[in-house]
């Protein structure tokens, strides 16, 4: 009988099989062996698992008949029982906003989105590239409001959460903090309300993560110029889960 192993996300049993079939479209066959080793802890016996292994005397001259009846009616397999899988917290939270994550926004340069270093995810800054952005260039204390450029942080938020759940697969609960976030402001020399700017992108890391997982230490600096006449650049550093299959 193939051993079974208790998955924590949901506590039912599985057979290597089943979690892996259920598992394999999303996490790599070195993950999920690391996860059925590392956090699913082996099943208990059912008493007639227990008799099936370990017949007495009495029941030996039986355990043919008991066999052969028990390969007539199998169990049905658990990963058709499993409930549909969970939608993750985040995803669930965001979809409560009425937010959706967009598309992650491509380098413009020579450089990579993202780079992680052991738990720590060092994402590039994130200009607030959408559909309609117009809003979002020039300069805050000319051509730009305070509103427009809070917005305009908002946006890069937005891009910041693509490339973090690119860099997660998918799965926004990984993330463990958002450590900090690094904002920049194009404006003038006399302009001074960098923060209530960058709040955009903070008070949207707080409200799609949680007070606790999405709040950070940040700068709010000002510049005279950023890529491609925007307004706003932020960046960000993370701190990840180590990989868990949900």
């Amino acid at each position: 009988m193939p051993e079974r192993r208790v998955d924590p996300d949901d506590k039912v049993a599985y057979t290597w099989e089943e979690l892996s079939a259920f598992y394999k479209k999303k996490y790599k066959k070195k993950e999920i062996e690391e996860y059925w080793v590392g956090f699913c802890k082996p099943a208990k016996k059912s008493k007639a698992e227990k008799a099936v292994a370990e017949p007495s005397s009495k029941a030996k001259s039986k355990a043919k008949p008991v066999a052969a009846k028990a390969k007539s009616e199998p169990e049905a397999p658990a990963a058709l029982k499993y409930k549909e899988k969970k939608i993750p917290e985040v995803d669930k939270r965001m979809k409560e906003l009425g937010l959706e994550v967009p598309e992650a926004v491509a380098p413009v340069a020579s450089y990579k989105p993202f780079c992680q270093s052991g738990k720590l995810l060092f994402v590039s800054g994130q200009i607030p590239k959408c559909g309609d952005d117009a809003a979002y260039k020039g300069q805050l204390g000319k051509e730009v409001s305070v509103e427009s450029g809070e917005a305009a942080a908002k946006q890069c938020g937005m891009n910041l959460i693509a490339q973090i759940k690119a860099a997660c697969d998918g799965n926004l609960d990984r993330v463990s903090k958002i450590v900090r976030i690094e904002g920049f402001v194009s404006c003038t020399p006399d302009f001074t309300q960098h923060p209530a700017v960058i709040n955009g992108c903070s008070n949207l890391m707080e409200a799609v993560f949680g007070k606790d997982v999405g709040g950070h230490s940040r700068f709010a600096v000002g510049c005279s110029s950023l890529p491609l006449g925007y307004a706003v650049e932020v960046g960000a550093v993370v701190e990840l889960k180590a990989v868990k299959p949900r």
